[in-house]
This record gives C-alpha cells, sequence and structure tokens, in this order.
C-alpha cells in the first residue's frame, strides 16, 4: 500500500513508470545473528530456507504476482484473510525438489481480485493439469484470458503460463483470436 502510495506522487510529478517490488515468503528454520566488532555491525540470517524465500522474491516478477509464498507458508495462513492461489510448482537453484508456490493476491486491485476469487478453482485445476494433459489445460486458460480481457484484467500468471504452454506447441493455432500474448 505505500509503495502505491509513493507512486501516485512519482505519476502526479513526472510521469515515471512507477517502482514495482516483489516479495518471496517461506517458513523455515534460520540461523540469526549479530557479526562484527564495534566499529561495524551486521545482522544475518543463514539457511536454505532464507535462500529460498530470496529465490521466490526473485519469481515474482516471472509469475507477475506481488507476493508468492510456499505451500509451508500457504498452509499456515487463513484463506479468509490472505487471498491466495496455486499458481504452480518451482525447483529453484539449490533445492532438489519442486515446491509448489501460492500467488498471495489481498493487496492486488479490486477488480484483479474479483477475478481471481472468481476463477479460482479452474485456475488451480488447469494449472495441476499442465504436465497430465497440456492441451486442455490450454484451453482453459485461453477461455479465461479472453474473458479476463473482456472485463479489461491483466492477469499477469495467467499469460505466463499461456505463453510457456504455446512455447511448447499448444494452442499454437491461435483459433481464439487473442493474439500476441505480450
Amino acid at each position: 500500500v505505500a509503495v502505491e502510495a509513493l507512486n501516485l506522487g512519482i505519476i502526479s510529478k513526472n510521469g515515471e513508470l512507477p517502482i514495482r517490488i516483489g516479495v518471496g515468503i517461506h517458513h523455515g528454520v534460520v540461523v540469526a545473528g549479530v557479526f562484527g566488532d564495534a566499529q561495524r555491525l551486521s545482522v544475518s540470517m543463514f539457511a536454505p530456507d532464507v535462500n529460498f524465500a530470496s529465490r521466490l522474491e526473485a519469481l515474482t516478477k516471472s509469475f507477475g504476482v506481488k507476493i508468492l509464498a510456499s505451500v509451508d507458508v500457504v498452509n499456515q495462513i487463513s484463506p479468509d484473510i490472505f487471498l491466495n492461489r496455486y499458481v504452480g510448482q518451482v525447483q529453484v537453484k539449490g533445492s532438489t525438489v519442486p515446491v509448489a508456490v501460492h500467488d498471495v493476491f489481498q493487496i492486488d486491485t479490486l477488480e484483479l481480485k474479483k477475478f481471481k476469487i472468481a476463477n479460482k478453482i479452474e485456475f488451480e485445476a488447469a494449472i495441476r493439469l499442465i504436465d497430465i494433459d497440456a492441451e486442455t489445460s490450454f484451453r482453459t486458460l485461453e477461455r479465461m484470458l479472453v474473458k479476463a480481457r473482456s472485463d479489461g484484467i491483466h492477469d499477469a500468471a495467467l499469460e505466463m503460463h499461456l505463453k510457456r504452454l504455446e512455447s511448447l506447441g499448444y494452442g499454437g493455432d491461435n483459433e481464439s483470436g487473442l493474439g500476441d500474448l505480450d
């Protein structure tokens, strides 16, 4: 919210591109401590879980989301308070297993939030189908994109998955008239 208020000020003054941030959240055990001497102290945290949260933060741009949380976090929060949807599995550098990740969209615009809530079950089902039946997944996501565009909604995670499926050879006929997904 503070970043959006800052962006309004920036845009109103000189029209520059707004500031965008991404947050990666993971839950786990860390070692934290203050290191250094009397002239220079620093606080550091060490653990694979810290690295994983950092990798999630970097992935927010790819997924087009503001907050990306691991399933470990989502399992501990109330979906009534923190709206979220499953957006896929990732295996980040330094990890040996894929981890389910969720878009925490509580701070999205009201229109985008309503779209994500209304389409959550269908979206999540299509994402889970990607590795099982990619063609059906593509067609489902494609229908959702048509609806989003007709409502003036930009769902970057939806578009990212469609682009990925197109790059794998699905839906290349472009019969839907969606045009370029960029």
